[in-house]
């Protein structure tokens, strides 16, 4: 499957939320710092590392702090 997951047919999902907060932990990176970046309180990031919420500011500081584009992430998006 690689690495993105497909899910159905074609369609293209994102990492699971294990995978990115996996990521974020190897990194030493809490999601509290993500959220001060963005400027947004650390639950809007957990919401959207759980695809609960879309932020395009907070998926952007997510890819950054793991290196990756948005689209590596979330190809949807």
């Amino acid at each position: 499957m690689g690495e993105n997951q497909k899910k159905g047919g074609d369609k293209m999902v994102g990492w699971p939320p294990r995978k990115i907060r996996a990521a974020l932990m190897l990194r030493g990176i809490r999601q509290k710092d993500i959220a001060q970046k963005a400027g947004v309180a650390a639950c809007v990031v957990s919401l959207v590392i759980k695809s609960e919420k879309v932020s395009r500011r907070v998926r952007a500081a997510i890819a950054r702090a793991l290196g990756r584009k948005v689209s590596d992430i979330w190809p949807a998006a």
